[in-house]
């Protein structure tokens, strides 16, 4: 029988999500409207091979997030080959554009298991991902945030540092163990997993700092082609506000893939070195521009896919 609390949460989680990309939105489409002429002259003067380029680091970032899936993998003691890695991850990728998360990953932790992963083994690899993905943003934010030439914050450098050593820390296999132990139905199981050498996670992270750092770099390359006066110094700071933004959409969990939030946010931080309609296009664009990587690498996966492999071929 249905259960009707639950039928009301999830109703209040939809009207929230839509009332907080609805009064993004507005604000983001209100501004747009308001500056069009000048958004339009920008466009005409828009230099599109930087939006090409962008496709560059972008590739090769998410050509490092699949090696740092088959690390975790091998942490835990299951092995993928990298194109059974690909497969898994980008199988399950458009998902992440349902509210809250759960489908992709849910999508990634059964795409595993038809590879012959163990369920708790994939589960704890998922959370050791976000784990390390949001400590890397946070660090990648601080560039961000002490970068001179603008207003240098010290709060949110302070922020950036303490939210990634405070991720990083719960990774810990000590830690993560005990966190385990609260989950009812795979901690236990996963928590015997939990072997793994703490420099391992290390290594992970700067993997996905990495990988942080050349996506910000295709988000300066398409602010570049819009505006190109933008200096090489301003990489540095839109890689930054980059990892911010992704940090924040990605913890909004009642929107899909963050969508509102993460466009918000990077049009509020790239707005210190752009126009701000120039900032909001740029965000806008963005997310446009992963979208359509995104739907390019799922087919690409699909050479890679299997129908189950044995636990441990790779």
């Amino acid at each position: 029988m249905p259960d009707p609390a639950a039928a009301v949460r999830r109703l209040a989680k939809v009207a929230l999500a839509t009332a907080i990309v609805a009064g993004i939105g507005y604000f983001l489409a209100k501004t747009l409207v308001g500056n069009w002429g000048a958004i339009d002259a920008a466009r005409r003067s828009a230099q599109y091979r930087w939006v090409l380029a962008a496709y560059l680091p972008l590739a090769a970032s998410f050509a490092i997030g699949v090696s740092a899936w088959q690390h975790i993998m091998s942490m835990l003691g299951a092995r993928l080959s990298w194109g059974r890695c690909f497969w898994t991850i980008s199988g399950s990728h458009l998902a992440k554009f349902i509210p809250g998360h759960v489908l992709a990953l849910g999508g990634r932790i059964w795409l595993c298991g038809r590879e012959g992963v163990p369920t708790a083994v994939s589960t704890t690899g998922v959370v050791l991902e976000m784990l390390a993905q949001l400590a890397a943003s946070a660090l990648v934010f601080i560039c961000y945030a002490m970068f001179p030439g603008h207003s240098v914050n010290a709060l949110y450098g302070l922020i950036g540092v303490a939210l990634a050593a405070a991720l990083a820390a719960t990774a810990h296999p000590s830690v993560l163990r005990r966190v385990w132990h609260l989950v009812p139905r795979y901690g236990k199981a996963s928590a015997g997993y939990l072997t793994y050498r703490y420099r391992a996670v290390l290594a992970l992270v700067g993997l996905y700092v990495l990988a942080w750092a050349l996506q910000g770099l295709g988000v300066y390359l398409l602010a570049r082609s819009l505006c190109p006066g933008l200096g090489v110094a301003a990489a540095v700071p839109v890689i930054g506000a980059y990892g911010g933004a992704y940090a924040l959409g990605f913890l909004s969990f009642v929107t899909p893939g963050g969508l509102g939030v993460r466009e918000g946010a990077l049009s509020y931080l790239l707005s210190s070195y752009l126009p701000l309609p120039a900032a909001i296009l740029v965000a806008v664009l963005s997310r446009l521009w992963f979208t359509s990587f995104d739907i390019v690498m799922t087919i690409a996966s699909l050479r890679f896919s299997n129908t189950g492999a044995p636990h441990g071929q790779a």
